[in-house]
């Protein structure tokens, strides 16, 4: 089950970066979503680095195989700043987890830890008191993987265009930002058949029976995009799940800020010390 809520939390990031190429559809105020769609395409060009912070919020009942039912509520807060001109990021998760059985609720927390530094991977797992780190070295390999991921998504431009509609359907201010409120609309099938065949590194291959359609259901996305810089503000998600008949309710924000300031990524020690592991 826990891998399978890492999955989830996975998926949802998906859902949250991929939402900016879109279809478009409406316009509000004299500005087509066409429109707000380019000028992001533009603005995300000359964008040298982000940071983000988000939370995911995950929780349902499952029936266990004894027969009791289990209470599931996670939360994960994410943190992280992410350098594209030097290509380089570091991303934190801490995840609360309580699971009530019975009456007995048992709490677990988990930290996860990423880095990406001069085409060194580095991450790293803090659960149950023990901490585990490894690295992977892909500096001779970093260029030619990154051209790969630009040239997978250039080719895949056209799916995830048809995969998601986009509707400017209100003007807001969020996080002190004066924004166009976007309405995105996603086609499910087709947009988990582009994060499965593209994505793969990240949601891991799929058992073939598995169906996506069924498993991820109501998923509801609203984006704030910042009228002066086109740059992404807030990005809201809400969706229901079915995992081998347990239900349930999922949701994600992820806010963005601090656009191109100079990023400073720190190693831990213990990353730095990590066992180095083959890819």
């Amino acid at each position: 089950m826990k891998l399978r809520i890492l999955f989830v939390l996975a998926l949802c990031s998906i859902m949250l970066v991929a939402s900016v190429a879109c279809k478009a559809g409406s316009s509000y105020g004299g500005m087509t979503a066409e429109q707000i769609i380019q000028n992001m395409e533009a603005a995300a060009l000359s964008r040298s680095s982000v940071h983000l912070e988000g939370t995911e919020i995950v929780s349902g009942t499952v029936q266990e195989t004894w027969g009791e039912q289990s209470l599931i509520n996670m939360v994960a807060n994410i943190t992280g700043d992410i350098d594209t001109k030097n290509l380089e990021l570091s991303m934190n998760i801490d995840m609360d987890m309580n699971m009530t059985t019975g009456g007995h609720t048992e709490n677990q927390m988990m930290n996860m830890q990423m880095y990406l530094v001069d085409g060194w991977m580095y991450e790293g797992m803090d659960m149950m008191g023990k901490n585990y780190w490894y690295k992977i070295d892909f500096t001779d390999v970093f260029d030619e993987m990154y051209e790969q991921q630009r040239d997978s998504m250039l080719q895949s431009e056209e799916l995830i265009e048809d995969a998601i509609e986009v509707n400017v359907v209100d003007e807001e201010t969020v996080n002190g930002v004066v924004c166009w409120k976007l309405d995105i609309q996603p086609d499910l099938e087709r947009l988990f058949d582009w994060a499965q065949s593209e994505m793969s590194d990240i949601i891991g291959n799929l058992p073939s029976d598995v169906d996506l359609g069924e498993m991820f259901q109501d998923i509801a996305v609203t984006e704030w995009v910042a009228k002066d810089t086109y740059y992404p503000i807030r990005c809201d998600m809400t969706m229901t799940m079915n995992i081998e008949g347990a239900e349930f309710d999922a949701s994600a924000t992820m806010n963005y800020s601090n656009f191109n300031q100079p990023v400073t990524i720190t190693l831990p020690a213990a990353a730095i010390a990590a066992e180095e592991i083959s890819y």
